[in-house]
């Protein structure tokens, strides 16, 4: 499977993170999800975005063959 990722963001002076994946064949994805993110949303291929789910700090991206798009927004608490 070839694969080519491209991650556009500001991070961490902004909450998003925008993802293009470009794959020859269907496969999953994991992105790291920092414990501190609270009210986290992923959006896959412009869809509406939903709740983040991760499971053991991971969340789980189904990637389809040819180019897959999504942005997580990793909201971060402002503490002083």
């Amino acid at each position: 499977n070839q694969v080519t990722v491209a991650v556009d963001t500001l991070y961490p002076f902004a909450d998003n993170l925008s993802t293009t994946i470009t794959a020859t064949l269907a496969f999953t994805y994991y992105v790291r999800i920092p414990s501190w993110v609270v009210g986290g949303t992923i959006a896959i291929n412009g869809a509406a975005a939903k709740a983040l789910s991760p499971s053991n700090g991971l969340q789980a991206v189904s990637v389809a063959a040819g180019t897959t798009n999504f942005v997580l927004t990793l909201p971060a608490p402002i503490t002083t």
